[in-house]
């Protein structure tokens, strides 16, 4: 059974792989996210996060567009294989920004404990993490 469940998790666990923000993450890390990834199916207009609520939840767009917004004003745009909500869970802090879709979009919601299981395991936070966090925060200024 373990063989055929790991067999299933292939697909998702290799396009976790490809993202930079699980970089140097081990396989089983990324199976154990893979295990919780929730797919989300949002329609056009919907808010995902909202600026300042409590951080829950890492998201991944699969596809649609998404708006991030700080203070009602709008500055970037996400598509496909962008991730949010990675600020709040790593700095534990209230959440940065609003993102709400654009057009309708598929996401995963990975459990903000996985997600931080999985940088823990992997020793240190990828690059591309703390690369991101640093120009998202500073383009928020």
């Amino acid at each position: 059974l373990a063989a055929e469940r790991r067999r299933d998790l292939q697909p998702l666990v290799a396009r976790l792989a490809r993202l930079a923000i699980f970089e140097g993450a081990s396989d089983a890390a990324l199976e154990r996210i893979a295990l919780d990834v929730v797919p989300v199916e949002a329609a056009a207009h919907t808010t995902i996060i909202r600026e300042g609520d409590a951080p829950d939840d890492l998201y991944i767009a699969l596809s649609g567009t998404l708006s991030v917004s700080v203070g009602g004003r709008t500055v970037a745009t996400l598509g496909a294989d962008d991730w949010f909500g990675e600020i709040g869970l790593v700095d534990q802090r209230p959440r940065t920004a609003t993102v709400s879709v654009v057009d309708a979009a598929t996401l995963w919601r990975i459990p903000g404990a996985s997600f931080l299981a999985a940088l823990e395991s992997a020793g240190s936070a990828p690059s591309a993490l703390l690369d991101g966090i640093a120009d998202r925060l500073s383009a928020h200024r």
